[in-house]
Formats: C-alpha cells, structure tokens, sequence
C-alpha cells in the first residue's frame, strides 16, 4: 500500500527558498524592518539579486487569469457579493478545473468550497504557531490571544454595512 500523503503545503522549492534570502538579504542590508514587497523587488533589481526567469507567455496569462477569476463577484439579489468563478479538482491526478457558479455541479462545488476551507484551516495553523513562537522567544507581556473560532466574526461581517443616518429618538 502506498503512503499516502499529508495534505498541506508542500516544502519550498529551491526558487522559494532563493526569494526568502532575497527578503532576508534586504532587511541585513537595509535594516528596513517594515518593507513593502514593492521595496524588496526594487533593491533586487538594483543590486542585480534578481534575473527574470524566462516563463512562456500561456503559463504568464494562465497565473493573471486564476488571479482574476477568483476576484471575479456579481451582486445576488440579497444584496451578498458572490464570487463567480470556482476552482476544484476531483481527484488527485486531475488539473484544476475551473467552472461558472450557475454551471458548476454541487460535487465540484463541494470540492471547491473544501478546498478553501482547507487554505483557511492552514493559515489559521500558521497563525498559531506564528503566534505561539513570538509569544515563547520574544513576547515579555502577556500571551497573544489567538481566536480560531471565526463564527462570531463571519456573522458581524455578513451584516448590513449600512444603516439610516437618523439619530435615535430621544425620550428624555
């Protein structure tokens, strides 16, 4: 039988690792703790750390359309910003599909959704750990309170943003 794999991000590649020495490399040389992707990029060129790899142009489009497709929304008739393209894959082996919400079938979008929840649970992962290690190595005050449970938070933000602009009666 074989193993079967951990689901989660998968090890940084020598091209990720290359660009978090490019970040480190930047803040030893400029001591600028507080950078901006835009800064980073700029000082690599400038310095010569940073080649443009050679990518062909369908693979350069492909990433601009994923990017679009997921920022793509339409407005129900509740008034809720809906997203209109989804991404799923039904098996292991299969490409990224991708499909309009008034066409895609509830078990891709069922796989779609999951997918999301999944990258919700990893950066919520993320943040904990982050959080416990800064509070075990450089907080002196009191622990980061770390709130992973986003019920309270998914319903205040599914409330109407705008409310009459009349101020409430006065009975005194």
């Amino acid at each position: 039988m074989k193993p079967r794999r951990k689901k989660g991000r998968k090890a940084p590649d020598k091209f990720e690792k290359d660009i978090a020495s490019m970040i480190a490399a930047y803040v030893a040389d400029t001591g600028d703790q507080r950078w901006t992707r835009d800064k980073v990029a700029a000082w690599a060129i400038k310095k010569n750390k940073w080649e443009q790899r050679p990518i062909s142009a369908v693979r350069e489009l492909s990433r601009i359309i994923g990017r679009v497709a997921r920022q793509v929304t339409f407005v129900d008739d509740d008034g809720n910003e809906v997203r209109k393209y989804h991404s799923f894959q039904l098996g292991d082996e299969q490409p990224r599909l991708w499909s309009s919400i008034d066409a895609i079938t509830p078990e891709a979008m069922t796989a779609s959704i999951n997918d999301r929840r999944d990258k919700l649970v990893d950066g919520a992962v993320k943040m904990v750990i982050d959080a416990e290690h800064y509070d075990k190595h450089y907080n002196t005050g009191d622990s980061i309170r770390v709130e992973t449970d986003l019920t309270k938070d998914v319903k205040e933000k599914r409330q109407p943003g705008l409310y009459d602009d009349v101020p409430p009666d006065d009975d005194d």
